[in-house]
């Protein structure tokens, strides 16, 4: 018989041995009943929920950083990220439509995440009738609404009943939705008046005619912060049309304008001594072939030099003829102004009438007038170079891809004009780069939004086969 050893026998260990753990302090999770899901906190279910889409939001974050970074401007920097995020948002979506599958409990979670932005496109006839038969029941949790109209050459495509049914489905679709913060309409040709949203705060409009109809809509949307207009005519325009518009928004902070064949100097006409409570911080400005007055763009950004931080300038005549700047022109003084972005078709003393003496960031864009002699430009660079960090040359200043026609080819800069430039930013120690990041925007929709559309239509039913949203 084998006697046990000793412990006095036994070779001395050097080494230290953690003791086992005891079965005492063990929990005893084989007796404990596990909670069933239908007693969870409501607030833990929504922490599940949060944690699966955080690593989608974690990966199209730094896409969207790159991608606004050369952007001046609120819609401007807004397109950029939604473009850079896109993959990630129908990833997002996709997410939302599986997970309010997993248990009943999930589908008043993700629902109002799913559906915090609506898209009312005739274009994409396989989803709309799924949306707009989800909207009366999902209206309070709409945060955005994408509404486009179809333009009158058009409707030929489609049928005309069909259309008709459509835009009154649509319109209807649009009015319930109160609780919308953001709406975009394009080539809405609907009677837009009588719905109340009282929680909208951004707004785009692009529209061939500007129509006193639209006007009289907008001025009745005072509590906008953000409005984008983009037109090619405008109804009866009248001395002032913008500047008034944009008074009777006190709480505006972000406008946009984009028209083409307008005269400027009547469109932002301003009254002498004229004060307004409105304070923009960021005004993106662009005319395409039309006649711009330097006297009239200097009147209007004087009545926001208190506050503009973000301008953006496109200005396109025909390229036959730059616009004059006198001499006698008065300076464009913006204290506050940190981001600048202009192209035009000014003379290069354009550069000897800007005052910012706070700019930071300079994008220049095609500016024919620079095309072989930057000197003017190198003033402005060297008289700002106090406060200057980054001048960036994006693609249209330096190889003309701007698609306004032929009339511009060969007017980007010369070689020798961005080795001036180039030259100018390293003696004042300012970073200089060029060219434009990221691609082309996809329009065609990707088989990842298809797959959305299934899911959700198919999530969208209930074990009886009728529709619960």
């Amino acid at each position: 018989m084998i006697e046990p050893l000793s412990p006095a026998t036994t070779p001395r260990d050097r080494t230290t041995t953690p003791p086992p753990p005891s079965l005492e302090v063990l929990p005893a999770a084989e007796h404990r009943a596990v909670r069933p899901w239908s007693r969870l906190p409501a607030e833990l279910k929504h922490q599940i929920v949060d944690e699966v889409l955080q690593d989608v939001a974690h990966d199209s974050a730094e896409a969207e950083r790159l991608d606004s970074a050369l952007a001046v401007g609120f819609f401007e920097e807004r397109d950029e990220r939604e473009h850079a995020a896109k993959d990630g948002a129908t990833r997002k979506r996709l997410e939302l439509a599986r997970l309010q599958a997993v248990v009943r409990d999930f589908r008043s979670i993700c629902r109002p995440k799913l559906w915090q932005r609506v898209d009312l496109n005739p274009w994409r006839s396989d989803n709309l009738d799924v949306v707009l038969g989800a909207v009366p029941f999902v209206a309070p949790a709409v945060r955005r609404v994408d509404y486009k109209d179809i333009i009158a050459s058009d409707h030929y495509l489609l049928d005309s009943l069909k259309y008709l049914e459509w835009q009154a489905r649509a319109l209807d679709a649009l009015k319930r939705c109160t609780a919308v913060e953001t709406l975009v309409l394009s080539e809405t040709h609907g009677d837009l008046s009588g719905g109340a949203l009282p929680r909208l705060r951004t707004l785009d409009l692009d529209k061939s005619n500007l129509s006193h109809a639209d006007l009289a809509v907008l001025r009745e949307q005072s509590a906008l912060t953000s409005l984008s207009l983009a037109f090619w005519e405008i109804d009866g325009v009248s001395d002032g049309t913008i500047v008034d518009l944009v008074a009777s928004m006190p709480g505006l902070r972000h406008l946009a304008v984009r028209c083409d064949s307008v005269a400027i100097k009547e469109l932002l006409f301003v009254p002498a001594g004229l004060l307004i409570e409105t304070r923009l911080e960021s005004l993106e400005l662009a005319v395409d072939t039309g006649n711009v007055d330097l006297a009239a763009v200097h009147a209007f950004l004087a009545l926001f030099s208190s506050s503009l931080v973000k301008l953006s300038l496109e200005l396109r005549g025909s390229a036959l003829d730059w616009w004059p700047v006198l001499s006698s022109s008065s300076h464009i003084h913006l204290p506050h102004l940190t981001s600048f972005a202009v192209g035009a078709d000014f003379t290069s003393a354009f550069f000897l009438h800007l005052d910012l003496p706070s700019l930071s960031f300079f994008r220049l864009d095609l500016f024919p007038a620079l095309s072989d002699e930057p000197r003017d430009l190198v003033s402005f660079l060297k008289a700002h170079q106090a406060t200057l960090e980054r001048v960036h040359l994006s693609t249209d200043a330096i190889s003309c891809e701007l698609h306004v026609g032929g009339d511009y080819e060969g007017l980007e800069l010369s070689d020798e004009a961005i080795g001036a430039i180039e030259g100018a930013c390293e003696e004042i120690g300012c970073e200089v780069t060029s060219g434009d990041q990221g691609e082309e925007p996809d329009e065609s929709e990707s088989e990842s939004e298809v797959c959305f559309c299934r899911a959700c239509r198919r999530e969208s039913l209930s074990d009886d086969g009728s529709e619960d949203w």
